[in-house]
């Protein structure tokens, strides 16, 4: 049995581990990143916000991955994840993270990797027995970025033009993959009636 102050803090640290986890997964569902290639490179220095001619501020992370660098636009709500994360890191080290820190980090700095937060997921996903989807394929990290892609196309009415720039892809993968989603987008133009004048 261990001690009681070793168990605290081995509960302290899963703890500030499955908040991390959940950080990370929302920020995925929000931006379309590659888990991994994408997330395991980005450090504060890649976050910034910015006013678009709308009025509203967007967070814009500068990622690199499979297809090279690039600039890639978040959902508003990014900035609340992002925030909570900074400000668990900013609680332990007395101060803002460096811009070159990772964004994804354990509370001692050592940069988490996507392997070690794959796992976790897992874990995660099976005492919610939701490993699996509906038709029975294995529902992993990188299921984020679908769950991204279906989404802006199903609920933002975004170009497949348009998202297949934001998520670093090209528009015959997202034709390929989500193509199937077009009658459900086009419900509305499908079942309209026009009466005759």
């Amino acid at each position: 049995i261990l001690p009681v102050n070793r168990r605290r803090r081995i509960d302290e640290e899963q703890q500030q581990r499955r908040e991390l986890l959940r950080d990370f997964v929302l920020i995925l569902i929000n931006t379309g990143m590659r888990p991994g290639s994408e997330t395991d490179g980005l450090c504060w220095q890649h976050v910034d916000y910015f006013k678009h001619v709308d009025g509203k501020e967007y967070p814009r992370l500068i990622v690199s991955g499979k297809t090279g660098e690039r600039q890639l636009v978040g959902m508003g709500n990014v900035r609340t994840y992002l925030e909570r994360v900074r400000k668990r890191r900013t609680a332990v080290l007395g101060h803002p993270p460096s811009p070159n820190e990772p964004v994804f980090c354990l509370p001692n700095g050592q940069p988490v990797k996507h392997d070690y937060l794959r796992g976790l997921f897992e874990r995660a996903l099976k005492e919610a027995d939701m490993l699996t989807d509906a038709a029975g394929r294995k529902r992993v990290l990188y299921s984020c970025r679908h769950t991204y892609a279906t989404f802006r196309l199903l609920y933002g009415r975004v170009s497949i033009y348009t998202l297949a720039e934001n998520m670093g892809t090209s528009v015959s993968m997202i034709e390929r993959h989500y193509g199937h989603l077009t009658p459900t987008m086009a419900a509305s133009e499908l079942t309209q009636r026009i009466r005759p004048v």
